[in-house]
């Protein structure tokens, strides 16, 4: 009971879905699908059924400007931010997915912005979407970790945008060149991700504004060139939440949807004292009781003193 209050401090979330594996790959109705499955589990969430929610849709290789404006042109939402409760911001958010799906995403225009300056531009658009109501620092008991640092905040954007982990992609995502030694160093790649989205931080904490960014886990993946740990590092060396889809949706399967929230909801700087790692399965039987698919991996687990209780930290799929 005392977690479901804490989480309840969270009053606002908009859900900032990435239109651009539209763009590159021919399963974009499984993209779709898997985010319409992820923001269920969020939007169903029982500690958030008062908290209003909203969405918005961008497409990460254009500028803000363009982007808004090529969405805008084929009716998709991209502005304006208009916040609801749970049940009705699913039903609005499911038409708008049917309508994406209509819509045939062509890469027409092209942008002389790198995609980290891109995303970035568009987190930072929804600072001015919205007259987001000015921060009252309270510090109410189990609010702040001891040390300053909001467990919960008032506010979440939550991004759902595919991270691919070959050189090529990253390089171009931070433009640098795909021998620079920020692709081999974690201190440096952490430091480079930091150059891009520092003012977003900046912005985002003068509003209480938490994010969370959703790897949307989708088709093939090409193989792991960068350590899976570097773009981990950077999102949460910023305060930011990061987890899979993969973690929402078929961890959810195995733990309860409490345990994974963390992830997205509370800042990653609250301190950990134990961590443990353990292997489950998620076996599919037909009508017969056969085996028709099984999914295995790993679910890491750690404790804090301020959730008081344990959490999932990431769901790795094999």
């Amino acid at each position: 009971i005392a977690r479901d209050l804490l989480y309840a401090k969270t009053q606002r979330i908009v859900l900032l879905i990435d239109l651009n594996p539209l763009i590159l790959s021919p399963d974009s109705n499984q993209y779709l699908a898997v985010v319409i499955s992820a923001a269920e589990k969020l939007l169903s969430f029982p500690p958030l059924s008062a908290s209003l929610f909203s969405f918005k849709f961008f497409i990460s290789s254009l500028s803000s400007l363009l982007s808004s404006s090529k969405l805008s042109a084929l009716s998709i939402p991209s502005s304006k931010l208009s916040f609801d409760l749970p049940t009705p911001t699913l039903v609005s958010l499911r038409r708008a997915i049917d309508v994406v799906k209509r819509c045939e995403l062509q890469s027409t225009s092209t942008s002389t912005s790198p995609r980290g300056v891109n995303v970035a531009a568009s987190l930072r658009q929804i600072v001015y979407d919205y007259a987001w109501e000015p921060v009252v620092r309270d510090m109410i008991l189990g609010f702040t970790d001891g040390g300053g640092v909001d467990v919960v905040r008032s506010n979440i954007v939550v991004t759902f945008s595919s991270i691919f982990r070959d050189l090529k992609w990253v390089s171009e995502f931070l433009d640098v060149k795909s021998n620079d030694e920020c692709l081999r160093e974690l201190g440096l790649f952490t430091s480079k991700f930091g150059e891009v989205f520092d003012f977003v931080n900046d912005l985002f904490d003068d509003r209480d504004i938490h994010l969370s960014w959703i790897d949307v886990s989708f088709g093939e993946r090409s193989e792991r060139e960068l350590k899976s740990e570097f773009f981990d590092s950077g999102v949460r060396g910023l305060g930011w939440g990061h987890c899979s889809t993969d973690s929402l949706v078929f961890g959810s399967l195995n733990v309860p949807f409490g345990l994974i929230y963390p992830t997205l909801g509370v800042s990653p700087k609250v301190s950990t004292s134990h961590k443990f790692t353990v292997q489950v399965s998620l076996e599919i039987a037909d009508i017969d009781g056969k085996p028709m698919e099984c999914k295995c991996g790993e679910l890491e687990f750690s404790s804090s003193s301020e959730i008081s209780n344990w959490r999932v930290l990431q769901w790795s799929q094999y």
